[in-house]
């Protein structure tokens, strides 16, 4: 059962929290429960996702945004619902995008900003998408594995600036990212969350190339194909569905970036790989 604190008329009846942009639905959700004094995000969990493979489809917008206090049209925004079916193929909502990759999602992994966790006001837990892997607004790499217990972050831990061994991420130092991380997660953020970020611009071959032109769904397909054909530890075939691991991930953000910046000397790399 639901704590009666999420009831209206009962200690102080509904809050409000309104989501901000780039933040995800299991972000949300842990911000929900610090407003309603809850000690765990997984009472809420319970209360709002559904049963099945896909507990947190868009089904649950309704009651996620009168808890919320806002509009279902503003809840619809938030990242990362579980995918919907549209003519055979698994679509994902990413805010204002959408991806039918479902390789290139993490729907159970919520990684986090350190800097986020100490100067905003809502710390958001970033999207589930493998080829974010820095915070656009602070410029640090995400924390996606706990320091201390080696796991990697799952969404439905109890506290989003927590692991579930309870280690704390609020006294961590973040890394710098690097240009290549920096500019392909500018270009993500920029697209869920429909706010242009001048990071996202790639000096190439041929002039300034703008990553936000290209759609989500490239962006991630692109990024999750290159990782299955670096060559180590070895190559994997394009016809597997295996997620990349952390250090794949930014393998294959190097060689993408290298790709969109310097395609005449970067695709016959990739094609010695694939022969």
């Amino acid at each position: 059962m639901l704590s009666r604190s999420l009831l209206p008329g009962v200690d102080g009846g509904f809050k409000t929290v309104v989501p901000e942009p780039g933040d995800s639905v299991h972000a949300y959700m842990h911000q929900l429960a610090t407003a309603y004094g809850l000690p765990s995000v997984r009472p809420l969990l319970l209360e709002v996702g559904g049963t099945g493979p896909r507990p947190f489809s868009l089904a649950c917008a309704p009651r996620l945004a009168e808890l919320g206090g806002v509009s279902v049209s503003e809840i619809s925004q938030l990242s990362g619902f579980d995918g919907e079916y549209a003519a055979g193929t698994s679509v994902w909502t990413f805010g204002a995008e959408q991806t039918s990759l479902y390789p290139g999602v993490n729907c159970r992994r919520l990684p986090v900003c350190v800097e986020c966790l100490r100067t905003r006001s809502s710390a958001p837990g970033y999207v589930h998408l493998s080829a974010m892997l820095v915070c656009p607004l602070h410029g640090i790499r995400l924390v996606a594995v706990c320091p201390n217990c080696h796991k990697l972050l799952q969404s439905d831990r109890a506290r989003l600036d927590r692991c579930g061994c309870r280690y704390s991420f609020k006294d961590l130092a973040g890394d710098r990212a690097s240009e290549d991380e920096m500019v392909l997660s500018s270009a993500i953020y920029a697209r869920i969350s429909n706010a242009p970020l001048s990071g996202a611009k790639l000096r190439s071959q041929t002039g300034e190339f703008d990553l936000t032109v290209l759609p989500l769904d490239d962006l991630v397909y692109l990024h999750w194909a290159l990782g299955h054909v670096l060559p180590n530890p070895r190559p994997c075939s394009l016809g597997t569905r295996r997620r990349l691991s952390p250090s794949e991930c930014a393998d294959a953000t190097k060689v993408c970036v290298g790709l969109l910046r310097y395609p005449d000397d970067i695709v016959p790399v990739v094609r010695s790989w694939l022969d």
